[in-house]
């Protein structure tokens, strides 16, 4: 069974979307496991600000990680056949759309990068015996990372004072 694996939103996040049923809209198992190309889900910058040198020291701006500067960087050979690749085609033209993608272990909320968030290549030598298999790179920007886990927030208010409540619950 596939673990890697982007699909659409509309049946909710999980780390197994081959046990959803339906399935969803928009369902691309990666068959095969990026065992042989990259795969870093921390690809991005992990933080944002600067070290300023200055004549007796430095200044350091440190504003903290944001979860949206994160990618997630996907790569292999021979991986893929016509009707994968053709699926993530037509959802890497999707406008505005996001999508949920997950490794097995943990589920994010992704966009593709643009302008080359996906491409992918014919493997001529194999398609000249009719066995078409594609190599591809895909750049997902990370919106949300959600890691299998649902949070729920509770906000109660009072005349004087608010107080707010985060549980995390797994699925």
């Amino acid at each position: 069974m596939p673990k890697f694996c982007l699909f659409s939103k509309e049946k909710g996040y999980t780390k197994t979307p081959d046990a959803l049923n339906p399935k969803p809209a928009t369902y691309i198992p990666f068959y095969q496991d990026p065992l042989f190309g990259d795969y870093n889900p921390a690809a991005g910058g992990q933080g944002r600000g600067t070290v300023i040198p200055t004549f007796s020291g430095a200044v350091i701006q440190d504003f903290g990680i944001v979860e949206a500067d994160g990618r997630i960087l996907i790569s292999d050979k021979e991986a893929f056949d016509t009707e994968t690749a053709t699926k993530l085609r037509l959802a890497f033209r999707q406008v505005n759309t996001t999508f949920y993608f997950t490794d097995g272990y943990e589920v994010w909320e992704v966009a593709f990068a643009r302008p080359d968030g996906y491409k992918d290549n014919l493997h001529l030598l194999f398609a000249a015996a009719d066995f078409k298999t594609y190599s591809y790179t895909m750049q997902l920007v990370v919106v949300q990372k959600l890691i299998g886990s649902a949070t729920t927030t509770t906000t109660t208010t009072t005349s004087t004072t608010t107080t707010t409540t985060t549980s995390t619950t797994a699925p």
